[in-house]
């Protein structure tokens, strides 16, 4: 898993260098990156910058927080890393989410399977 961060407010250009940094970090390999639909996520700026770095863009549905795993991967690190627990510095509340994030593929796989797992219902079209 590879984990992109910054400690600023996400605007068009700190997309930017995620995609950047994604594309250095994984040479010429396949590269899908899933947004959900924030405005600056759609601007002319990201779109150009994901074709030049070959990074294929796919938006979820307006109003779908169930389709967005980061959601449910968030409400995990809030229970594991950050209920009850107080941080002194900003730099040690964003290294223990980091050093959850890295383990997230060790130490909590299980804790994951389910809560992160694409459970869907397909309904029955011809019901009104």
């Amino acid at each position: 898993m590879e984990v992109v961060s910054n400690s600023t407010y996400i605007t068009a250009d700190e997309v930017v260098k995620g995609l950047e940094e994604i594309r250095n970090k994984n040479g010429s390999q396949k590269i899908y990156v899933v947004l959900d639909n924030a405005r600056y996520q759609r601007c002319e700026k990201v779109m150009e910058t994901a074709k030049k770095y070959e990074i294929e863009l796919k938006f979820l549905p307006t109003y779908s927080p169930n389709l967005n795993l980061i959601e449910r991967l968030w409400k995990f690190l809030r229970g594991e890393v950050l209920c009850n627990k107080y941080k002194m510095t900003f730099a040690e509340f964003g290294n223990s989410i980091l050093e959850c994030l890295r383990n997230t593929a060790t130490d909590y796989v299980e804790k994951l399977d389910s809560l992160l797992a694409h459970n869907f219902e397909i309904l029955n079209s011809s019901i009104k």
